[in-house]
């Protein structure tokens, strides 16, 4: 059972680290999009 729980726990820290990352990259792309659109 504190296995599973460990394995969630690390799962979700993976994920937030993910869509953190997606979220700078995208929000850079936008911004270089935006800048080279002018």
């Amino acid at each position: 059972m504190e296995i599973t729980l460990f394995f969630l726990k690390l799962m979700f820290v993976v994920l937030s680290g993910i869509v953190e990352i997606v979220g700078l990259v995208a929000v850079n792309v936008i911004a270089i999009y935006l800048l080279f659109k002018k």
